[in-house]
Parts: structure tokens; C-alpha cells; sequence
């Protein structure tokens, strides 16, 4: 691989990446109006703020300009907001212009994909090739594509800045993109932090060129930057323990400890002695049995971690029939590129930091950066097939696509319909019909913990009304949740008052409050439904005596 700088690289136009990177834009933007079903909160959040920032400079909580956004489930970085923004304040805010920025990045990615592979393994034709159609179809990206994940941003930058970074040792004209991207994907997502610097250092010692030192240093700086500018936020620290450290802030494994002591206790062991054998070298021990589960084929071509915010949730994130390529590609090339294995070997170990630290790990979506290196194993393998079995595994490809494609796409969305905030679209069409003839307009918080910006996303709601509306109603504007919308007051049961002027959306869980609410009154109710599924019920309190009065 010494001479891979040496290859000169051919710019004719490539029908066949051409026409795989058609495919990959395609599953990544291609109905974006019908999946996913509706938005989570902090994928519709993320819509909305950014064409609120392009209007009007102003996050969700009214800060302008902020460079770390507050959220319900924690702190995002300022890249991705960013990113949308122009693109939902040019064209509007649906779920289509809401992907499209992320489509373009991911074929912008397959490109350089194919690209790093070719300057990887100069030696095969048709490696590259696979890689990138690899990446293209997988399962996994163009699900974390579709749901705005962050953390497959932060991968999509990773990808074109490590090609820029590649080519930069040919020419140095590269070099300034190679930083940006790479530090882009610093800025996007906290995984990265975990992931981009080790990875980089790993590069260095592989290649020994000097040259890299002159990238890595801007990167480092970028980095710490970020960093120190993360932990000036309040909760910040909490926020990190909880959603990237969260393995050593689980009560349960001090539960664990203490229990382990008492039984030694009661066997009649020294307590100085128990505390030796058991104290927190015992996260040792669930550390290493996180990294040993990163290598378990069924998490990645079977299972996955049945999140299905990271994921569908009867699938692996790669198609079943890759598993073959890759266990064959695998021992290929230990046998062949033993120096290329090492790499490799070395860019999955670093590529699974992320998760590993994290209470529940594997964690599906924060190992997506070691995507590269199966999509190499197997693509290697693939090659080593012969002939006559290539046509058969192609033919399983195209029917194991579309198996996981209709399940993906029919039954999938349907399994949590609680987790995906389901019906929070109809539910907002349906506010938007009832807006103006209410004084109040109440609605629960017990189907999704954090309705607020679904509606604000789905209504398309005015940044300046909203703004307005907080202000008028003296809300406290720097705060990780949304309590109201103009008319709208979500949550908050203690404002809830009984009359005909009023307009209560609830669940099935909360009909005994409307009863008490509704108290020496007739109840009017509607059923909000999606297909056969009971989403909402509203109910209006009707005084009893209204029609003899007038």
C-alpha cells in the first residue's frame, strides 16, 4: 500500500458510481413526505429551529445565534441546525427539505467513499466499486439519514474530509477542505470526539507522513475549542455523563458492587478483603463486555440494539447477506494484506469508542463509524466469490433489499408507535383545523414527553407568533421544553379549567380528569385516529342548560 500516493486517479466519468450514487441520494430523500411516519420531537425540533434561525436569528429558547442548542434529552451541536437552516428558509419547512441537505452529504459521502477505497487498494478494480454500493444500500445509514441523526452527519463529514485528507498528500490544495470536513464532523456530533482524533493519531502511525501532522494540529485545536466551549454550558458535565459516559453513572452497577459485598459479609470474608475484590474495577469488567459484544455478528446483521430510534427494529443494520462476504473478506485479507488488516483492525477498535462507554451498548447508532471498514471486508470478499456464485448472492441482495424494505417501510413504523411520537402529524393537522375557535386549546403530554415541537414542525407555526406568544404568556425563555404554543398549552393540568371555550386533547389514561374537569356537564368527544389506531381523544365541556337559555 506504500504506493497508493503514486496511482495517478482517473476522472472519466464513472456510469456505474454514478448511477450507485443516484441510488443512495434516492433512499435518503425519495418520499420524504411519507417516511418516516411523522418526526420524533428532536428530529422535528431540528426543522423548526432552523428556519426560526433563518428568519429570525432566534433558537427555540429565543437566544440568537447560540453556538450549543438546549434540548429536552440534552445539548446538540450547532452544525447540523445550521446546515438545514438555508435550505428550510428558502424552500419551506417539510420533512423533504428537512433531508434533502442531508441526502446531498450523503452522496457527496458515497463519492468519497469510493474515492478513499481507490487510493486504499490501488491493486482492485472492483473494490471500490462494491464499497460504494455498500454504503450506498445500507440499511443503516439511510435509516439514520431519514430520522436527521446527527451522529451519521458527523460520519458523512468524517468520510469526505478523511478523502480530502488522503488527496492532500498528492496535493496540498486539499488540505484546507480535509480540515474543515473533519472538523465539521467535530462540530456535529459528540461521538466524534471520541472517534476522529484516535482515529487520526492511528492514521499517523500507520502512514508516517509528516505532512499530516500539518492537518492534525488545526484539527486538535477545533476540538478543543468545541470542548471548552460545551462545558461552559450549564449541565453540561451532567448532560456528557448521561449521554456519553453513561456506563458510570448506572446506579444499577453500584447496586451490583454493594450487593457482591454483602453476600461476602454474610460468608464471613474480611471486609477489607471484599472491598479488593470488588470496588469499581468492576466497570472494568462491563467495559471490556461492552468492546467483546462490538464483535458479535448478530448486533450487526440480525439484531442491532432494537432501538428503534437508531434502526429497524427487526433487522441488523447491514443486510443479512453481506455476512458471508464479510466473514470470507475478513480472512482474505489477514491472509493477503496483513498491513491493510491491521488498519482496519485498528479503525473498528477506535470506531466502537463511542458506544462502548454508554450503559446500553452496543448502541447502533454510535458505532455507524465503522461502517467503512465492513463495507471493505465484505466488498473484499465479495471479489474472492466466484463467478457463479456472484450471480446467486446478487439475486439474494436484490430479494434481502426488498424483505427488509417492505417490513422497513409498512410494519416497522407501527411496532413503537409511543417511541415515534406516532400521530403527532394528524394530530397537528388537527389543532390547525381547531385554531381561533377556542380560547384554550389543552393537550396532554402522557403519548410523547416533548410534544411541542412535532406541532410546531407539522403546523409550520410562525417563529415571530411564537416568540410573540411566549412573551405574552411571561414563559421563562431559556429552558430544555416548550409548555406552550399561542392558544396551546401543553401539559400543565393545574391550568386546566372546565367550559365551552375550552378544547382538551388527551389519551385514553386522562378521561377521569375530563370527567372532573367537565364536572355537572355534558361531554362532547372525538376520536382522533390513525387508520385503526386510537392516537388522541378530544373532548369540549358542554354546560347542560345553554340551549334553554337561549
Amino acid at each position: 500500500m506504500e504506493r497508493i500516493y503514486k496511482e495517478k486517479i482517473n476522472f472519466k466519468f464513472n456510469k456505474t458510481l454514478f448511477l450507485i450514487v443516484i441510488i443512495g441520494f434516492l433512499l435518503r430523500f425519495w418520499g420524504a413526505d411519507f417516511y418516516p411516519v411523522n418526526f420524533h420531537s428532536q428530529e422535528a425540533i431540528l426543522g423548526w429551529r432552523a428556519k426560526s434561525i433563518f428568519l429570525t436569528g432566534k433558537d427555540e429558547t429565543g437566544r440568537s445565534y447560540p453556538f450549543i442548542f438546549s434540548t429536552l434529552e440534552g445539548y446538540q451541536l450547532p452544525l447540523t441546525t445550521y446546515l438545514i437552516s438555508p435550505f428550510v428558509g428558502i424552500l419551506g419547512l417539510s420533512p423533504q427539505w428537512v433531508m434533502l441537505p442531508v441526502a446531498i452529504l450523503g452522496a457527496l459521502a458515497i463519492i468519497s467513499f469510493y474515492n478513499l477505497t481507490k487510493f486504499l487498494f490501488p491493486k482492485y478494480k472492483n473494490l471500490p466499486t462494491l464499497a460504494a454500493l455498500f454504503l450506498s444500500v445500507n440499511p443503516w445509514t439511510v435509516y439514520l439519514s431519514r430520522r436527521l441523526s446527527p451522529v451519521v452527519v458527523s460520519f458523512y463529514f468524517f468520510i469526505i474530509g478523511f478523502y480530502f485528507v488522503l488527496k492532500s498528500f498528492k496535493s496540498a490544495a486539499f488540505q484546507l477542505l480535509g480540515i474543515i470536513f473533519l472538523s465539521a464532523s467535530i462540530y456535529t456530533d459528540k461521538s466524534s470526539w471520541f472517534f476522529t482524533p484516535l482515529f487520526l493519531v492511528w492514521f499517523y502511525i500507520y502512514k508516517k507522513k509528516k505532512k499530516f501532522l500539518i492537518s492534525f494540529i488545526p484539527l486538535i485545536l477545533s476540538l478543543f475549542f468545541i470542548v471548552i466551549f460545551y462545558f461552559k454550558s450549564p449541565q453540561a458535565k451532567v448532560d456528557f455523563l448521561n449521554n456519553d459516559l453513561s456506563l458510570f453513572i448506572e446506579p444499577s452497577i453500584s447496586t451490583s458492587i454493594n450487593a457482591l459485598r454483602g453476600e461476602d459479609l454474610k460468608n464471613g470474608l474480611n471486609p477489607i478483603l471484599s472491598r479488593l475484590l470488588h470496588n469499581k474495577l468492576f466497570y472494568l469488567q462491563k467495559i471490556l463486555g461492552n468492546f467483546l459484544a462490538h464483535f458479535n455478528p448478530r448486533f450487526y446483521f440480525i439484531s442491532g440494539d432494537q432501538n428503534p430510534r437508531h434502526g429497524l427494529t427487526n433487522f441488523g443494520p447491514i443486510l443479512l447477506i453481506f455476512i458471508f462476504p464479510t466473514l470470507i473478506g475478513i480472512e482474505k485479507m489477514f491472509k493477503k494484506e496483513k498491513l491493510a488488516f491491521l488498519f482496519l483492525l485498528g479503525w473498528l477498535i477506535i470506531g466502537i469508542m463511542p458506544s462502548v462507554f454508554l450503559f446500553y451498548s452496543p448502541d447502533q447508532e454510535r458505532t455507524v463509524f465503522i461502517l467503512p471498514v465492513l463495507a471493505i471486508f465484505a466488498s473484499y470478499g465479495l471479489k474472492e466469490i466466484k463467478k457463479k456464485w456472484k450471480y446467486f448472492f446478487w439475486a439474494l441482495l436484490v430479494f434481502n433489499f426488498l424483505i427488509v424494505g417492505y417490513d422497513g417501510l409498512i410494519k416497522d413504523p407501527w411496532r413503537f408507535p409511543e417511541k415515534n411520537n406516532l400521530g403527532y402529524k394528524d394530530l397537528a393537522f388537527y389543532i390547525k383545523k381547531n385554531l381561533g375557535k377556542y380560547q384554550n386549546i389543552y393537550l396532554t403530554d402522557v403519548y410523547g414527553s416533548n410534544p411541542a415541537p412535532a406541532i410546531l414542525f407539522y403546523l409550520d407555526y410562525s417563529p415571530q407568533e411564537f416568540f410573540k406568544s411566549q412573551a405574552n404568556k411571561g414563559s421563562l425563555i431559556y429552558r430544555y421544553w416548550i409548555n406552550n404554543i399561542g392558544e396551546v398549552i401543553i401539559d400543565q393540568k393545574d391550568l386546566w379549567r372546565g367550559g365551552k371555550n375550552s378544547l382538551y386533547i388527551v389519551t385514553s389514561k386522562e378521561e377521569d380528569l375530563i370527567k372532573k374537569i367537565c364536572k355537572n356537564q355534558e361531554v362532547k368527544k372525538e376520536v382522533i385516529k390513525k387508520d385503526n389506531l386510537v392516537l388522541f381523544i378530544s373532548y369540549i365541556c358542554e354546560d347542560k342548560f345553554y340551549e334553554k337559555r337561549q
